[in-house]
């Protein structure tokens, strides 16, 4: 008996700690800058193969990403399309993606990732670091579409016909060594492009501008995505499978893309006569003191003809 009293006070003490614990952890603190975040595109230097882009975040802004310490970055998200027209589909060979997965839906589709209470989702390569894909939009074999998967092992039950679209991040290249392009994935809090809060003044908003341009790579002159902030350093742009983009529609130049997911990528194969990388940007909040997840609106900022 005296041995259960004891077991009993050391539940009480665990459960008094556990209460304290609980009472002591304070409100949760929420950063929020979607009414600060500026997207301009400079129509004057920008081209079919060329994106010219300003962010600005308003002082209101940078005054709360001060107050919690945050770490602000940029994260790319792209797709790849048969079509320039954002209002079209991926591609006009196929009847699922044509009638259901217009452009126009992916930022819709980003909603997952934002989260609808202020709350977003972790992003992340996959598990071999080797591809890291935004997410899949995808049809059922009962043909409900633009279901959504962050993971290409996450999907279930799909149509027999290709269909769909995956929303690809960059792999990047800042280091070419061994005459190798050494890509990896930009991750939290700096993702693909860290913004240089600290040169921030008091006085006035927060700008930053960069391009986005096709470029032959210097090593093996095929197409990537050349990245290129004002004032800070340059990169290589290549697909979430770490190959550089199409140079025509030849088949042996298209092999690497229709590999990299034949089931989603094979609707471009036959009587592909132009592709394009249609590309979107969203801020991400990045480590600091608040408690949730940030991102901002996913916000497009045009298309870039490969060929």
């Amino acid at each position: 008996m005296k041995r259960c009293h004891k077991l009993s006070a050391v539940i009480y003490v665990l459960a008094l700690a556990s209460l304290f614990s609980f009472t002591s952890c304070g409100i949760p603190y929420f950063i929020n800058l979607d009414n600060t975040i500026i997207w301009t595109k400079n129509t004057a230097n920008t081209t079919d193969q060329k994106i010219d882009t300003t962010l600005t975040i308003t002082t209101q802004g940078m005054q709360k990403i001060n107050e919690v310490n945050a770490t602000p970055s940029i994260k790319f998200f792209y797709v790849i399309s048969a079509n320039k027209a954002i209002t079209a589909a991926t591609t006009n060979n196929n009847d699922i993606n044509a009638n259901k997965y217009p452009l126009t839906t992916i930022s819709s589709q980003f909603s997952n990732f934002k989260g609808k209470v202020g709350n977003g989702l972790s992003w992340f390569p996959e598990p071999n670091n080797r591809a890291a894909p935004g997410f899949y939009l995808y049809t059922k074999d009962d043909n409900t579409y633009r279901n959504f998967a962050r993971e290409r092992s996450a999907i279930r039950d799909l149509n027999e016909d290709e269909s769909g679209i995956i929303v690809g991040t960059f792999s990047q290249s800042t280091i070419l060594s061994n005459d190798q392009a050494d890509y990896f994935f930009g991750k939290s809090p700096e993702m693909d492009a860290l913004l240089p809060i600290s040169s921030w003044s008091a006085s006035g908003d927060f700008t930053y501008n960069f391009t986005l341009e096709r470029v032959a790579h210097p090593l093996d002159l095929q197409f990537g995505v050349e990245f290129n902030p004002t004032g800070g350093p340059q990169s290589y742009f290549a697909s979430y499978q770490r190959n550089l983009f199409p140079q025509s529609n030849d088949e042996t130049d298209l092999a690497n893309f229709i590999s990299e997911d034949p089931y989603f990528h094979k609707p471009f194969l036959d009587g592909i006569n132009n592709l394009y990388v249609h590309i979107w940007a969203t801020v991400y909040g990045g480590n600091g003191l608040f408690t949730n997840i940030y991102w901002s609106n996913l916000e497009y900022l045009g298309t870039i003809k490969l060929f």
